[in-house]
């Protein structure tokens, strides 16, 4: 029983990897994920991939959400699979919401077009 403990008078399996969990398992994480990644999104008010530090909080809370619904498996196997599923996240964002994420774009190319006339100016 080396990869066991017994936590709250039950044995969990610490070296349980994702594709150990069941399907329906699978799938309440999968849901979880999208739902945070894009509510950091819409908070952020980008339809680009979050920063390292906004990723790890997803993470996190993906974590204590798992958790929360007493699935156990480790936080490293957690970081994985949303590393894993982030490009999809960011991908599946503007057909999900499709009028908020061109509102987000056409914010974004506004700031970017702003900085560039700052820029132009302090150069002159």
């Amino acid at each position: 029983m080396k990869n066991h403990k017994v936590m709250n008078d039950q044995i969990l399996q610490t070296n349980k990897r994702f594709s150990h969990l069941k399907g329906s398992q699978k799938e309440r994480i999968a849901t979880e994920f999208y739902r945070l990644y894009h509510e950091k999104m819409i908070e952020r008010r980008t339809t680009r991939k979050l920063p390292p530090k906004q990723r790890e909080t997803v993470i996190e809370a993906l974590s204590e959400a798992i958790q929360g619904r007493d699935i156990w498996i480790s936080y490293i196997e957690v970081g994985k699979y949303a590393y894993s599923k982030i490009t999809k996240a960011v991908n599946a964002f503007p057909k999900r919401y499709p009028e908020m994420s061109k509102n987000f774009e056409e914010e974004h190319i506004e700031r970017k077009r702003e900085s560039i006339i700052i820029t132009n100016k302090k150069g002159r």
